[in-house]
């Protein structure tokens, strides 16, 4: 028969180091919106070529956006609250000219909103904005068949 103690003690560590994982995993010091997040930029800026951090505004949300070969983005349907944002864009292909260009609506025909230089992977570049409530769309102006959508809600 089991050793009541013994059982006791293992069953007080499991519980133990169960507690600890769950506040590990809650507590993450980079909690960034993947496809979608709430507040958060001002002002239009660009990251030195090259820098794989760009630094985010006071109060900003991070949306990282980034090629994923093929012509394409990693992202194409993305929903965010109104708000402060940094959108870095990440070109991972080696040699290949990209650029990120956001526009008012749903195509390319709607006011331009902001848009990164071209530039030859790998490099990352950023745009700081205060998105409004409503439809954005946005590519690469060198490959058009590159595009998505952000939706931006109250």
């Amino acid at each position: 028969m089991f050793n009541r103690k013994l059982l006791a003690g293992a069953l007080v560590l499991g519980v133990s180091v169960l507690g600890m994982l769950l506040i590990a995993g809650c507590s993450s010091a980079d909690s960034q919106p993947s496809d979608s997040a709430s507040p958060p930029a001002t002002s239009t800026g660009q990251a030195d070529p090259g820098q794989a951090t760009p630094t985010i505004p006071p109060g900003a949300g991070l949306l990282k956006i980034s090629t994923a070969g093929d012509n394409a983005f990693d992202k194409s349907s993305i929903q965010v609250g109104a708000g402060l944002w940094s959108i870095q864009f990440a070109n991972n292909e080696p040699g290949l000219e990209c650029n990120f260009h956001l526009f008012k609506g749903t195509d390319s025909s709607g006011a331009s909103v902001a848009a990164t230089d071209t530039s030859r992977g790998p490099d990352v570049r950023s745009l700081d904005l205060d998105l409004e409530a409503g439809s954005y769309y946005f590519r690469c102006d060198t490959h058009p068949d590159m595009h998505g959508r952000i939706d931006v809600h109250n």
